[in-house]
């Protein structure tokens, strides 16, 4: 009688060897399913890291823009009751030139900033939803925004891919 439990422990094992093998021969559609699915999610994965890292210098590239000043061109004294009063200010022609030029510096600083921002928010909106355009388009997007992010969002990134599709 224990010879066979033996060959049914045996065949047992054997049997769902058997029955894995079956299962395996017939599953390559299964297969080929996890193994889209594994590389989808694996793509996903990027993809929100990615978004997450833009996130980050998005918000770098708006700290930059409002770090910007304009020149100041009040003077300011202490009053005798202890507050700051703004006084009328005489201003060489050397003042006035140097004013002038760091007008023209900020207003240079500032529009490069806001260019900056505003290009990188378009990837940025590409690379959330390229519309129906279709996957394509989508990864086109997530590639520009891709150079954008480890680039510092430059211009060398996005304009000559759109100047070569036209």
């Amino acid at each position: 009688m224990s010879q066979s439990n033996d060959s049914n422990q045996t065949s047992t094992g054997a049997g769902v060897l058997a029955e894995v093998a079956t299962a395996l021969q017939g599953s390559t559609g299964e297969v080929r399913g996890r193994l889209v699915k594994a590389l989808t999610e694996r793509e996903l994965v990027k993809r929100v890291d990615l978004l997450d890292k833009a996130l980050v210098k998005r918000a770098q590239l708006q700290n930059e823009l409002n770090a910007i000043r304009p020149p100041s061109k009040k003077v300011f004294k202490l009053g005798a009751d202890g507050k700051m009063q703004e006084v009328e200010a005489l201003y060489t022609q050397e003042e006035v030139k140097k004013h002038t030029e760091e007008t023209k510096q900020y207003a240079k600083k500032l529009k490069e900033a806001t260019e900056k921002l505003a290009k990188f928010d378009k990837a940025l909106e590409a690379a959330f939803g390229a519309g129906p355009d279709g996957t394509e388009k989508l990864s086109e997007a997530f590639a520009k925004l891709t150079k954008q992010v480890a680039g510092g969002g430059g211009d060398s990134g996005g304009d000559d891919s759109e100047k070569s599709e036209e």
